[in-house]
C-alpha cells in the first residue's frame, strides 16, 4: 500500500493575503471558492496542478493567530477502499500521544 498525498487545508484569517502569497509568489491558480456551507465561512482552493482542483485550500475563519497551528487537515489516498481501513487500523493501534479520532471520509469515492 502506498500513500499519496492529496491535499492541505489551512484555516486563515486574511484571505487577500494568503491569495497573493500563493498565486503571485508561488504560482498556484485559483481553482475555486465560495461559501463551505449555507452561512459557514469562505473556503478558497489553489493548484499548480490543472489535473488536481485542489492541492490547497484555505478556510477564512481564523481568528486566533495566536494558536500554534492553522492546520486544518491534510489528506492521502489510496488505491482502495480496502486500503483505506488497514490505515485506519494502522492509526488506531499506533502508540501515539494526543492524536484525534481519525475519521474515515468516503466524499471522494
Amino acid at each position: 500500500m502506498k500513500l499519496e498525498w492529496s491535499h492541505t487545508v489551512l484555516n486563515i484569517k486574511d484571505s487577500v493575503k494568503i491569495l497573493q502569497f500563493y498565486t503571485k509568489t508561488l504560482g498556484f491558480n485559483l481553482s475555486d471558492r465560495g461559501p463551505l456551507s449555507e452561512n459557514g465561512p469562505e473556503i478558497i482552493f489553489v493548484s499548480q496542478d490543472s489535473d488536481e482542483h485542489h492541492q490547497l485550500a484555505f478556510i477564512v475563519e481564523r481568528e486566533d493567530v495566536d494558536k500554534p497551528t492553522s492546520l486544518n487537515h491534510l489528506s492521502f489516498r489510496v488505491k482502495t477502499f480496502n486500503e483505506v481501513h488497514e490505515v485506519k487500523e494502522r492509526l488506531d493501534s499506533a502508540d501515539v500521544q494526543d492524536r484525534k479520532s481519525t475519521r474515515l471520509n468516503s466524499s471522494h469515492w
